[in-house]
């Protein structure tokens, strides 16, 4: 007996689909997985952009691994902004909710200069998080517009940040968090983070 999927659980799936090749592909190469990540999460997403940062405690700094969609934000690949002035620092910490669609109100988020700066609606972020659970990243949606976001986005970004930190941890299971950091920003050398 077949069952029933409603509209938004067929979105989550149709986008949860794409998602499977990393699975298959456990030694994909990081830039690799996180394009693919950032495209199977992007087309749920409506006006707004999809982005994977890295959280740089050493060195007190977020920065942007790689983005997508919408270019209004200035959001791209090595952008970095103090630690505690991005949204992914407070969610990963647990200080922000990962899913809010109202920034502008939300007394830790309404309260950051990034907030201003970007002038976001909407945020959904997920941690990128090492197998005992510390965050060493994000993955996460901004959009202008409140109200932006479904539960449905929120279950997708799950899926995937999980997928995502899996491949990352099965290529640097035996590495520093500095190694992992410098492939996800294509530089030679990143401080360690996890020390």
């Amino acid at each position: 007996m077949r069952r029933l999927v409603n509209p938004q659980q067929a979105t989550v799936l149709d986008h949860l689909d794409r998602l499977l090749p990393l699975v298959r592909t456990p030694r994909l190469e990081v830039r690799q997985a996180v394009e693919q990540v950032i495209a199977a999460v992007l087309g749920s997403v409506t006006n707004g952009a999809v982005f994977v940062g890295y959280l740089d405690y050493q060195r007190e700094l977020f920065a942007i691994a790689d983005a997508a969609g919408d270019g209004s934000f200035g959001l791209r690949p090595g952008l970095t902004i103090p630690i505690a002035d991005s949204y992914c620092f407070h969610m990963a910490d647990g200080r922000a909710p990962r899913f809010c669609n109202d920034t502008a109100h939300d007394p830790v988020y309404g309260s950051l200069a990034v907030q201003a700066a970007l002038g976001c609606g909407s945020y959904l972020g997920v941690p990128l998080e090492w197998p005992d659970g510390s965050p060493f990243g994000s993955l996460c949606a901004v959009a202008r517009s409140a109200y932006a976001f479904t539960a449905a986005n929120r279950d997708l970004f799950i899926a995937a940040s999980r997928v995502l930190s899996r491949t990352l941890y099965s290529r640097y299971a035996d590495s520093t968090c500095a190694a992992l950091g410098a492939a996800l920003l294509g530089s030679p050398t990143a401080p360690d983070a996890h020390a």
